[in-house]
């Protein structure tokens, strides 16, 4: 007769007890990470919140990023898309409001949501022409639309992609696609850094040609 030994209860006990308290062992620091973080991140959107409150909104929206990279929710995105639209960055914020939206959220807040991508769709685009020379023709061909006029000049145009065409005699015209976008915030200039495409490729940077002591003589 073959006897088969039964498992001894309180030595299985003991075993499955150890497993558990290694397994809460290791699994503590990690446990304690993630709360850290999300408390460091609660304090950067309570940040936040003062600082957009008190009117600083580059400042709250440094904290909001902070709080979203430490723990990323869609309150932060929320508030990171409001600081965005107040401090003119549209394109930034319609992005990250329509991200906001994509998530369940409270009506009310969807609703202030929709709301703000609306009036920035609704804002004109803007196509800013600088030229060196001056008085030089500009058409503004897209969405079914044309633009004339001359340039140097800012024209306003329903948001949306178009082709410009700037033109004068015995200069070499030039042909490029261009976004029509509402104005943002503009970027900081780069010291010396040429900001019109039509003045870098036709015209000449004497203060680098000076630099460079390339220039020729002067004789007057």
């Amino acid at each position: 007769m073959i006897r088969v030994a039964r498992p001894n209860s309180r030595v299985t006990g003991l075993l499955l007890a150890a497993l558990l308290v290694a397994f809460f062992v290791v699994g503590t620091p990690a446990q304690a990470q993630n709360a850290d973080r999300a408390a460091q991140a609660r304090q950067h959107y309570e940040a936040g919140v003062s600082l957009f409150e008190a009117g600083n909104k580059e400042q709250a929206l440094v904290e909001f990023q902070l709080a979203n990279e430490l723990s990323p929710k869609k309150e932060n995105l929320f508030m990171i898309a409001q600081c965005q639209y107040h401090l003119g960055l549209l394109k930034e914020a319609r992005a990250n409001y329509q991200e906001f939206l994509a998530q369940p959220s409270s009506e009310e807040l969807a609703g202030i949501a929709r709301l703000r991508i609306d009036a920035i769709n609704r804002r004109p685009g803007i196509v800013a022409i600088n030229t060196v020379p001056d008085q030089v023709q500009v058409r503004i061909e897209g969405e079914g639309q044309v633009f004339t006029g001359d340039a140097p000049n800012e024209f306003r145009v329903p948001r949306g992609h178009y082709r410009v065409t700037v033109s004068k005699p015995n200069f070499a015209g030039q042909d490029e696609s261009a976004p029509g976008e509402a104005p943002e915030k503009p970027a900081p200039e780069k010291k010396g850094e040429i900001k019109t495409p039509a003045l870098k490729a036709f015209g000449r940077d004497l203060t680098e040609i000076a630099r460079k002591g390339e220039m020729d003589p002067v004789i007057g």
